[in-house]
C-alpha cells in the first residue's frame, strides 16, 4: 500500500459511493476514478475495507474492526505521516518488526527482505519523525518502536495478528496461528504447504542436528529469512511451549552445538526469558522446576553427548 491508499482509506470512515469518495479525495490529490477503483480494490483485498451492493450502487466503508479504527485514528491524529509519505507498506513492515524487540540493522533487513542500505534509509526517516528510537551502547546500534506514540502502537498491535490471519486466509490454508511477531508468524496445519514465504520447520527439521523427534503435525514459519538450526530449535519450542520437554530439548541442543553467539542472537529475538533460563543452567548452575541438569543428562544417554 502507498500513501495515496491511506488517504483513500481515511475518507472511507463513513459509508460512501465511488462518486462521493472521488469528490472527497480529489480535494487533497489529483486522482482519476479508474485509479480510485484500483485503490479501493486493493484495500478490499487487504481486508481493511468492505464493499456491498445497495440497489444499483456499490457502497464502500472501512471494516468495523479494531485494526481499521486504530488506523483511522492514527491518520487523524498524525496527518503528517501521510503528507511526508511515512505511512507506506514498507514503513509499516519495519515498524512491525520493531514492535516487540530492539534490533540491529542487519536483523531488520533480513526480516523485511530489504537491503541494509534501504533499511538504513527508512530507519533514519522514521527516527527523525520520532516514530522509532535508537539505542547506542558497546555493540552495534539497536532500534525499537517509540511507544510514546500510543496511536501508532495500538494500530501495530492490532494489525500484526490481523495481517497474519489475512495471509493465511488468502492462501486458503487450513491452519492455527501459534505465534506472531511483527511480519513473521508460525502456524500449525495438517496440510503440506508450497506457498511463497511459508517455510517448513518444527520437530522433523531437527533430525539433521542430532535430535530425532516424532511429530504427526506440520509447522510452517512465514518469513523472508533463511532458517538455521537455532531458528528451527526455537520455533519447535514455541510450537509447544507449554510442554516442559521442549525446553529440555532446546537446552540439550544448546549444550551439544555450543554456538553461543548465534544461540544468544536468535534467542533474544524469539524468547529472551527462555534463553536466559538455559544460559543460567549451564553458565551458573541455576536450575528451575522445569529445567534441571539431570534432564540434560537423560537426553545425553538417549541421543549421545
Amino acid at each position: 500500500m502507498s500513501g495515496v491508499d491511506f488517504i483513500v482509506f481515511y475518507h472511507l470512515h463513513d459509508a460512501t459511493t465511488i462518486k462521493e469518495l472521488h469528490d472527497k479525495v480529489k480535494k487533497n490529490i489529483n486522482i482519476s476514478k479508474k485509479t480510485l477503483y484500483t485503490i479501493v480494490d486493493r484495500l478490499v483485498e487487504e481486508g481493511l475495507v468492505a464493499k456491498r451492493r445497495v440497489g444499483r450502487q456499490i457502497i464502500i466503508q472501512q471494516i468495523n474492526q479494531p485494526v481499521s479504527i486504530y488506523l483511522h485514528n492514527l491518520i487523524k491524529t498524525h496527518p503528517y505521516l501521510v503528507k511526508k509519505h511515512l505511512l507506506t507498506q514498507t514503513s509499516i513492515d519495519i515498524l512491525l518488526t520493531l514492535l516487540h524487540r530492539e534490533l540491529p540493522i542487519n536483523w531488520i533487513a533480513d526480516v523485511t527482505g530489504l537491503s541494509q542500505r534501504n533499511t538504513r534509509r527508512y530507519l533514519v526517516r522514521l527516527y527523525k519523525s520520532a516514530l522509532i528510537k535508537r539505542h547506542t551502547g558497546n555493540h552495534k546500534p539497536l532500534w525499537s518502536i517509540n511507544k510514546v506514540n500510543s496511536e501508532l502502537t495500538q494500530f501495530l498491535e492490532a494489525y500484526e495478528e490481523f495481517r497474519a490471519l489475512r495471509i493465511i486466509d488468502t492462501n486458503n490454508i487450513e491452519a492455527s496461528l501459534i505465534w506472531v511477531q511483527g511480519i513473521e508468524f508460525l502456524i500449525r496445519t495438517p496440510m503440506k504447504i508450497d506457498k511463497l514465504g511459508f517455510k517448513e520447520t518444527g520437530a522433523m527439521l531437527l533430525e539433521k542436528y542430532g535430535l530425532k523427534l516424532i511429530s504427526a503435525e506440520r509447522t510452517y514459519f512465514y518469513t523472508n529469512r533463511e532458517l538455521t538450526l537455532w531458528d528451527h530449535a526455537f520455533l519447535t519450542f514455541l510450537s509447544r511451549r507449554n510442554d516442559p520437554t521442549q525446553l529440555r530439548y532446546l537446552a540439550y541442543l544448546y549444550k551439544i552445538h555450543q554456538s553461543e553467539e548465534e544461540f544468544n542472537e536468535k534467542g533474544r529475538y524469539y524468547d529472551p526469558e527462555t534463553t536466559e533460563v538455559i544460559q543460567n543452567l549451564f553458565q551458573h548452575g541455576r536450575e528451575t522446576a522445569t529445567l534441571r541438569m539431570s534432564d540434560i543428562e537423560e537426553l545425553e544417554k538417549l541421543y549421545g553427548e
